[in-house]
């Protein structure tokens, strides 16, 4: 977590690199990685080897992807809401975010419940066993 920090502060301000405002996002992008690899070493070195199968993959595979296909979609509304929402100002730009978020939630819920993931079954059932 600590290496995360540093990571995520440190690296965006290398000048070198010239990347500006794209340097923050890049300097994420690798403390996301760098984070989760100790992570995985962490846990490894807690409960031993990780039998890394099939259906672990699969389950990454499908997650990532209801995450592009969301996050293209969220991207894609805000234009969509420019056209027709009043964006500047403050009400116009919360319905236009508020459009965004519900798209990116039904789409990203619809996508992970469609592709059978297996943590998406057991939030679904959870809600349902909590509304009886």
């Amino acid at each position: 977590m600590i290496v995360n920090i540093i990571f995520a502060v440190s690296l965006p301000f290398i000048a070198v690199l010239g990347l500006e405002i794209a340097g923050v996002a890049l300097a994420s992008s690798i403390a996301g990685f760098v984070n989760a690899g100790l992570l995985w070493y962490l846990l490894e070195q807690r409960i031993g080897k990780i039998d890394v199968d099939n259906k672990l993959f699969a389950g990454v595979i499908k997650v990532t992807l209801s995450s592009l296909v969301m996050g293209l979609a969220v991207h894609y509304s805000l234009y969509f809401y420019d056209l027709y929402v009043e964006t500047e100002k403050v009400l116009g730009l919360l319905a236009q975010t508020m459009g965004a978020i519900l798209v990116g939630v039904i789409l990203y819920f619809g996508l992970t419940y469609l592709f059978k993931v297996e943590e998406a079954k057991n939030f679904f059932s959870r809600r349902k066993k909590v509304s009886d």
